[in-house]
């Protein structure tokens, strides 16, 4: 991608990027207009740096976390997360994991700060292997719905209800849709053959992972992932540190001397009743 944008990059040619972003993605091309009319040209140093390592500024983490909000204000998808799942309702049933993901972070949205941006996640597993607690959402299909949104003033008391920016402004194209197909590689001239970055992309598969990992509940388990066999039968994940824990554990040994110990003088005198009245 970087070598594709490079030179419009390199020649700070902010019209023709523009027009390449809004024919990619029709319904955020707006937010590339008022950025680019800031006048700021870091930017185009800020989108360099995300297409070769993810990072939005240097020092800071890389990708920002999906905002449930932000699909409903715009109408522009973030992730794979705002999309609407069905319901599942044999029990023989073969279950994507992306719907799996999106039932568990449907019961989190307090929580949604943690949960990063990664790949769509692949394959299925049997309805048996997802928690219990998922089961009744996944029997329903259920869809986060928002009705509006209100504004609250504290000095006022005064409440102002909107329906999102596209809705309020009468700017909303339901069936607007962003080309996100990838080309085919039998279209592609062999001339024109671009390198791709594998840490970016491993980067977000690790992501994924960690989210495959934590069930509903907030436990974090390698059975949680459906994958078969255990972690280090993937050589993919062998420096992987997802599951890895800082609790240190705890010596049976040395816990049965301790809880054998005597009390303390002190509390020998204080259960006899030495300092009651």
């Amino acid at each position: 991608m970087l070598d594709i944008l490079h030179p419009l990059i390199k020649a700070k040619d902010l019209d023709k990027l523009l027009k390449v972003f809004a024919l990619r993605r029709p319904r955020v091309a707006l937010w590339w207009l008022a950025i680019f009319l800031l006048g700021d040209m870091s930017v185009l140093d800020w989108i360099r740096r995300y297409a070769t390592t993810l990072n939005e500024k240097y020092g800071f983490g890389s990708q920002s976390p999906p905002d449930p909000i932000v699909f409903p204000w715009t109408g522009a998808i973030q992730s794979f997360l705002d999309f609407a799942s069905r319901p599942h309702l044999s029990e023989a049933e073969q279950i994507s994991n992306e719907d799996i993901l999106r039932m568990r972070f449907n019961l989190k949205l307090q929580d949604s700060a943690s949960v990063p941006v990664a790949w769509r996640p692949f394959g299925c597993r049997d309805k048996r292997q997802v928690e219990i607690e998922l089961w009744p959402y996944l029997e329903t299909g259920l869809i986060r719905r928002y009705l509006c949104f209100t504004w609250y003033s504290p000095k006022t008391g005064h409440r102002v209800h909107e329906e999102g920016f596209r809705r309020d402004t009468g700017r909303q194209i339901i069936w607007t849709t962003d080309d996100l197909k990838w080309v085919s590689t039998d279209s592609t001239d062999d001339d024109c053959l671009h390198s791709i970055k594998r840490a970016p992309s491993k980067d977000s598969t690790l992501r994924m992972m960690s989210m495959l990992v934590e069930d509903a509940m907030g436990g974090r388990h390698w059975s949680n992932s459906g994958f078969p066999g255990v972690l280090k039968d993937y050589a993919w994940l062998h420096d992987w540190e997802g599951l890895a824990t800082m609790d240190v554990p705890e010596n049976p040994a040395k816990a049965a001397i301790e809880a054998s110990k005597p009390p303390s003088w002190f509390l020998q005198q204080w259960m006899i009743g030495a300092y009651d009245g």
